[in-house]
Parts: C-alpha cells; structure tokens; sequence
C-alpha cells in the first residue's frame, strides 16, 4: 500500500464514523493528529483523550474494518472522482473556520484557487418567478464577468439558472451536492450536471452511492455558504430552504444579501424578512462587489450592466442548451419550450411519496417511457445543422452527432459502439450541446435540437 493511498483510507474510514456534519472531528484531530493515529488508538486510549464522547461514538471508531475505504477509493478511482481531504493544501480556509467543517469532499472538475478568490453564493427558490429568474441569471452573470466565482446547489430554479449564467459568462461556478457526487439530483439536470463537471466544480460531502435525503440538504447548505464570503438570497417564502442557508451564513459569520421582493408576492415573504433583519440590499452586482473591492482587488474588477450591454440579460437558450430546467406555475418546463413535464418532489422536505420518486429515478425507466413522458420536440436552439457548422466539428464529434436518430432520443450506453470510452462520449456530447446542436432529455437521453 503507497503511502498516499493508505493516507487517503484512514480519511475515508474516519469520515464513515460519525457521517457528514460531525463536529467531532476538529476535536479528534486535534487531540490526536492524524487519522491513522485515531484508527489504531484503542478504546481505553479514546476513552482517557476524549472521554466527552458516548459509547455510541467510541464504538463507531472502534470498528477497525477498512472493507469499505477500500471500496469506495476504488469506485472513485475508477470512474474518476478525486478526493480533497481537510489537510490537503488545496483545502478551502473557509472551512477551517467552521465549528462542522467536512473532513472529506468528492469532486469532480478543476479545483479553484479558493484561497485568492471571491466566491459568492447564489440561492433561491425551485419556484421562481420569471422576474427571479432573469436577476438571478443578470446578477450571475456579471459578478463571475467580474472574477466572482459561484457557487450553488445545481438545484432547480435559482441554483442552477445562477450556475448556467456563470459558465455562460465564461467565469467559474461551484455546485456542492446533497447527495453522492455520482448521483445526478435532480435528475432533470443530468446533461447539466456532465457539463458542469467538464467545465466546472462538482463537490460532495457524503460518499458516492447517497441518496439525496432530505436530511442532507440543510448539512450540505452549511457548506454552500461556508465556502463564500456572502451569500445572496434571490427568492423565497419563509420555508423556502434558501433560507436554511441564509441563517448558516450568519451563524458563520459571513455577507448576507438579498434582492428585495414585492410584498404580498408567494416568494417575498422569506428575502423581504432577511432585508428587514439586516441584510444588504441588492439591485446590481457592483452592490455586492464594492463590498469587496480592496480585499481582492487583484482578482475582481468593477463592473456593470452598462458596460456588459445585452450580454448579461436572462438567455433562455442558453439554459436550454446546458439542459437547465426551471419551475414555473403549471410544473417543471424546460426554459425555452412551451411544454411542461410533471413536477418532481422535492428531496429537501421528503415524505414516503417523494422518496418512491426518488427511488424511481428517471434512469430506471426505459427509453421508451422516458420518450413518451418527455415533452414534444420543439426547436429551443434553433441550431444551425448546415454542412459548414458540421465540417467545423471534429471526426469524434460528428460522428457521434450522426449515430443520433433524427426520430428518436439516445441513450449513452447505445453510442458505445463506435468504440469511445465513456468519458470521450460525454466529452463529445457536452460540445454537441453547447453548439446547439443536441439536447439532454430526462433519463440521461439525448436527442437532435
């Protein structure tokens, strides 16, 4: 066993012993210096360094079995999921400071440089207004034009609008999930979450294979605000989980902010009452900016709508184009399209219904059903299928662009045949969508635009 790999089991195998959210561990490490040294200290020597803990928490790190470490360094040595443990340098110093930080994240994409930048995060309600929609999309866009990295949830509505219009920005964006990182929740954002993980961050604090409960979601919210030095609240009521996260990010210390809200409107009542307690007021991205204009002043410039012209305004086609869906009266619809899909149910506050539908996750359906369930084809992306755009792609590319049926959509597992590997196809399909040229379908399905 190389050193670093037996490094990395001992993170792991602590990690599985009091589960995500742990305030145990700063202690434990603290008191004992690695987690090898926890993993062979006996139950006398747990008992006289930390005797505040109970028998329960002695018995979980006297479970010496490194069976599923193993198998889960593996899995993500397989199917390339990387791992940031909480001494590695690259480790955010946001978390440092926090009474829970996660002793353990799964990522996939390129880590930033969290320590020199500022990150803001963008969250709101599933059920957005189109006014919501389009400040969520203007206001993200131009604080990651101005070097602003975001970060979100991947979630439907606000999350994942803020998130589109960051990578439409050509700036960086962070989606942490509830969920393992090999999950794809909600499932409407499989395509979204593949190209989120070619051009972007995703990150996890629990291990691949976990379901999205609804306990997660609040543990997982603590690290969304944890990693920013602000947290910008675009719409909500009073349940919204949106607020979940503005309350952690006053408990850490950290910016509030909020767009304000009719009042009377469903989603005012929430961001209006954070305004009324104290949170900063927004109307552009330079109200959050001038807030930190000398303290990374090398890595944020000032800017403004004016400047950015009609190139920050809400872009339906490129959220459609990035498989981003959003919730509106009637249920889910894809942005540009005039068709609705059912409403899922939301894993944040679950019930025995809303866990059957998760369990019965799109990707157990069959091509069939899913085609059927999916709305009629429409024409968000307009794109452009002359030979010279078709010439333009690459061989790999265009032939995996061929292989797709005009009449029917795909799966990923029919395109193994022309002898790409797995990421090469997802490589290839991420291009494909962003020239407009295909679209992910519920199910991880994909038909021509």
């Amino acid at each position: 066993m190389s050193e670093q790999k037996g490094d990395v089991l001992f993170w792991i195998w602590l990690s599985q012993c009091f589960g995500a959210g742990s305030k145990l561990y700063p202690a434990l490490l603290e008191r004992f210096g690695t987690p090898y040294d926890i993993f062979k200290a006996d139950d006398e020597e747990i008992a006289a360094v930390m005797p505040e803990l109970s028998l329960r928490e002695r018995a979980a790190l006297g479970q010496k079995n490194l069976d599923s470490a193993y198998e889960i360094l593996g899995y993500c040595q397989r199917n390339g999921y990387s791992l940031l443990c909480y001494n590695d340098p690259r480790y955010p110093l946001s978390y440092r400071s926090l009474v829970d930080p996660p002793l353990l994240l799964y990522y996939r994409g390129v880590l930033p440089d969290f320590q020199n930048r500022l990150c803001i995060a963008i969250v709101g309600t599933r059920k957005m207004s189109e006014y919501g929609r389009r400040i969520a999309y203007k206001i993200a866009y131009e604080l990651a034009n101005a070097g602003v990295i975001i970060v979100s949830g991947m979630a439907l509505g606000v999350d994942s609008v803020a998130s589109c219009a960051a990578l439409a920005a050509g700036g960086q964006t962070v989606a942490i999930f509830g969920n393992g990182i090999d999950v794809a929740y909600p499932p409407e954002h499989a395509g979204f979450k593949k190209i989120l993980e070619q051009r972007a961050l995703v990150m996890s604090e629990f291990a691949p294979g976990s379901e999205p409960k609804g306990s997660h979601f609040p543990i997982r919210n603590r690290l969304i605000s944890g990693l920013c030095q602000g947290t910008l609240v675009v719409e909500g009521d009073e349940r919204s989980g949106a607020l979940i996260t503005a309350d952690r990010a006053l408990s850490q210390g950290r910016d509030l902010f909020a767009i304000p809200a009719n009042v009377g409107d469903p989603n005012a009542a929430g961001v209006n009452r954070l305004i009324r307690d104290g949170a900063h007021v927004v109307l552009c991205a330079d109200d959050i900016l001038k807030q930190y204009s000398l303290l990374y002043r090398h890595s944020v410039r000032a800017t403004s709508s004016a400047s950015l012209g009609k190139r920050s305004d809400y872009d339906g086609e490129m959220l459609s184009r990035m498989g981003v869906y959003s919730r509106v009266t009637g249920g889910y619809t894809r942005v540009s399209a005039a068709t609705s899909l059912q409403a899922p149910a939301s894993a944040e506050q679950p019930a025995e219904e809303k866990k059957k539908q998760v369990r019965k996750s799109p990707s157990t359906r069959t091509e069939k059903q899913v085609r059927e369930e999916a709305p009629p084809k429409s024409t968000p992306c307009q794109a452009d299928h002359s030979a010279e755009v078709l010439a333009s792609l690459g061989e790999r590319e265009r032939r995996v662009f061929e292989a797709i049926p005009m009449e029917h959509p795909l799966a990923i597992d029919r395109l193994q045949s022309l002898g790409y590997s797995t990421g090469e196809l997802l490589a290839a399909l991420s291009l494909l969508e962003i020239r407009g040229l295909i679209q992910t379908l519920p199910g991880g399905l994909y038909c021509r635009a």
